[in-house]
């Protein structure tokens, strides 16, 4: 009797994602639209047959309903986005489950003083995989136990160039809440509360032959579940023109650090002393520096180091930039080059940095098409033909990879390459992207190193016909005999076709495959997948990206 009163209850479940639908349909057709609010609905229906190749679980079929909106508002002062997508997924297997999985992301800035002084909030609520070793094979359809559901909340101050001929200040303060039900290390759910603080002072245009600058950045994680950690950089630097081109440079550098929770300060300190060209747009610094006191996170006992920073804008579609320095854990590099041109984009970065997981899961995406927040594939994004291009409510660069980070709140210097490519013209669109990561962690947490590639294709093959195809792929290594290597990889094939004006049909087969002797040990899956979407706006949105395009 349980049974039965539990399988109505599903059933019933389900039954309210289809009153859902309904709900969805009708106001997407009221298309709300006025001069500083829009409102972009669309709802889809998908159903799945997931067949497990070496798994002794058992084949079945997965309904799925999902529900969107997004919401933009905008104004000479304010701007919002809102976006909430509410997955309702029955189960045809042994046990008939039925789940509903709410995931939203909102970003809204305010202007409080002439373009210089904004205050700022965003956050997202997501399921995402503990472990980035499994990610490729961890979704809401086959293995929702092996998914955490992380919350992230930021609020802040932000100002940019306030001042007069005299001085300049920018200075961003930040606080933030990060969740997670669970950690790559722990079952235990973990919150952590994060507090930045970035303040500069630089000269204003009356120093034309001593230009100076100074300030401060402050990091301080309070944790939960752990210890808490802390970490302050100050820096001076001084500028002086021998012609308008040239110019003598002098600086100095200190960080403090506790990140390993032991109770004494690391310190890490340098002076340095050099010569400055600079050109409009183009840099070159080289300069000798005198380490003062050495941290005992190092394993350098050099007593000075040279150090180099260049920036290279070869066009307005073309720059590129590079350093070479020392920082408390040691030698560090940075890179980055970009082009973008009507039918091309491409970024290629190489980035060091000391980070935990909420820091990571508070930074913007570094892709190269811009997309709107609720986009179902790269057919609904587009390359921006400048660099100089700036994102509309509702709109971020997107990063279409499939990755993400383990989910843990430890230290670690992320030492990241990323080649992104995007490509658009006409009938077909290409993404193109790779990333090397590694993570060096300040406590007892395995090292990892992981590749990463992911690749995917739409092809126009008329007004309303398209194919889609995509390759991604993840091998994960660990310093550690505890933790299994592995390799993941999905493929998918698929075809879609525009019905009327606002409906979409799609169909799509998958193959899913993971070597590895963890849990799943070697897990291998196919999928076939049909989907109905109705979205009212896409003709409305795909005019407006084909303007930019033509622009």
């Amino acid at each position: 009797m349980e049974a039965m009163e539990a399988n109505k209850m599903e059933r019933k479940g389900f039954g309210i994602s289809l009153v859902q639908l309904s709900v969805m349909t009708s106001v997407a057709s009221m298309n709300t639209n006025a001069a500083e609010f829009e409102f972009t609905p669309s709802v889809s229906a998908t159903l799945n047959y997931v067949e497990r190749v070496t798994d002794s679980r058992d084949n079945f079929f997965a309904g799925e309903i999902t529900p969107r909106a997004l919401v933009t508002y905008q104004s000479n002062n304010a701007s919002a986005s809102v976006t909430v997508n509410n997955r309702n997924i029955y189960r045809d297997t042994s046990d008939d489950s039925f789940e509903s999985y709410l995931t939203s992301s909102y970003n809204v800035q305010y202007e409080l003083y002439d373009q210089s002084i904004f205050l700022y909030t965003n956050g997202s609520q997501q399921y995402n995989s503990i472990n980035s070793s499994n990610l490729l094979i961890n979704d809401l359809v086959t293995n929702p136990d092996d998914l955490t559901k992380t919350r992230n909340n930021t609020g802040g101050l932000r100002i940019t160039n306030l001042g007069n001929s005299w001085v300049t200040l920018s200075s961003n303060l930040s606080a933030s809440l990060f969740e997670s039900e669970r950690s790559s290390t722990s079952e235990t759910a973990f919150d952590t509360k994060s507090y930045r603080s970035n303040l500069s002072l630089d000269s204003g245009s009356r120093f034309s032959f001593f230009r100076w600058s100074l300030g401060t950045n402050y990091r301080e994680i309070q944790r939960n579940s752990g210890f808490d950690t802390m970490r302050r950089n100050s820096f001076a630097n001084t500028n002086f023109a021998i012609t308008d081109r040239f110019f003598l440079v002098a600086g100095f550098n200190e960080s403090k650090q506790d990140l390993n929770g032991v109770e004494s300060i690391d310190t890490y300190r340098t002076y340095n002393a050099g010569v400055l060209y600079q050109n409009q747009n183009n840099l070159l610094r080289i300069a000798y520096n005198s380490v003062s006191e050495q941290s005992t996170f190092s394993e350098n006992d050099d007593s000075g180091f040279y150090s180099i920073d260049f920036r290279v804008q070869l066009s307005p579609r073309t720059s590129f930039s590079g350093s070479k320095d020392q920082a408390f854990y040691g030698d560090t590099e940075s890179f980055s080059f970009i082009y973008a041109s009507r039918k091309l984009r491409a970024t290629a970065t190489y980035s060091e940095e000391v980070t935990s997981n909420s820091s990571i899961f508070d930074s913007n995406g570094e892709g190269v098409f811009v997309c709107p927040d609720n986009y179902l594939t790269i057919d609904d994004c587009f390359v921006p033909d400048s660099l100089s291009y700036e994102l509309q409510p509702g709109e971020q660069f997107t990063d279409l990879s499939t990755f993400q980070d383990d989910i843990n709140d430890s230290e670690r210097v992320r030492k990241n390459w990323v080649v992104n490519t995007g490509y658009q013209f006409n009938r077909l669109t290409v993404s193109l992207q790779g990333r090397r990561l590694q993570s060096l962690y300040f406590d007892d947490t395995p090292d990892s190193l992981q590749h990463s590639f992911s690749t995917s294709l739409i092809a126009r093959l008329g007004v309303r016909t398209s194919f889609n195809t995509s390759l991604s792929y993840i091998k994960t290594e660990y310093d550690s005999s505890s933790i299994s290597d592995s390799e993941t990889y999905v493929g998918t094939v698929g075809m879609s076709f525009r019905i009327k004006r606002d409906f979409t049909l799609s169909v799509q087969s998958q193959y899913r495959n993971l070597d590895s002797l963890s849990q799943f040990e070697n897990y291998q899956e196919r999928r076939f997948l049909i989907t109905l979407n109705y979205s009212p706006n896409s003709r409305n949105l795909s005019t407006q990206q084909n303007t930019l395009r033509s622009n």
